[in-house]
């Protein structure tokens, strides 16, 4: 069963994908975005009982992420985003990621865009980032646990 506007593992990953082409970082930047969405809703089999105002969508952005990516994006990033995806960033709702997978992983890559140094190119490092720069020390998740479910996505593992 899938959640978050998923329709099968294939199709989220090829969104995934079309994504990084679209803003760049590679194979490092794709295996984030995935895991992350991983860790978050398993790639969008997990739903979350949260109420509204919580992290929403496949990757699970919270409101105040959700407008600070938004408002500190750059013109250069919004126009790629226009032109290859036909979305006015600026014109996009919160509520919008709950069931666009192809929104929430712009939002979740946007996100990471905004932070500073390289994408990792290991699992642990890729936990690190996710944990200093997604999930907060005040979050609940855990860089073992975070592993743990990147190792266990459908079809990949991750050195």
């Amino acid at each position: 069963m899938f959640g978050y506007g998923t329709v099968s593992l294939h199709v989220t990953g090829e969104i995934a994908e079309a994504v990084v082409d679209v803003l760049g970082g590679g194979e490092n930047a794709l295996a984030l975005i995935m895991e992350t969405a991983q860790q978050e809703t398993r790639l969008g089999a997990y739903k979350d009982p949260s109420a509204y105002g919580a992290g929403i969508g496949i990757c699970q952005c919270d409101p105040i992420a959700f407008t600070d990516t938004r408002d500190r994006i750059s013109p250069a990033v919004k126009a790629r985003v226009k032109h290859n995806f036909n979305i006015d960033i600026d014109r996009v709702s919160h509520i919008e990621l709950a069931y666009s997978p192809l929104l929430s992983f712009l939002w979740c890559r946007m996100h990471y865009l905004l932070r500073p140094g390289a994408i990792p190119s290991t699992i642990a490092g890729r936990a690190d980032y996710w944990k200093k720069w997604y999930n907060s020390e005040l979050g609940a998740g855990t860089q073992d646990e975070y592993i743990a479910n990147a190792n266990s996505l459908p079809g990949l593992q991750y050195a």
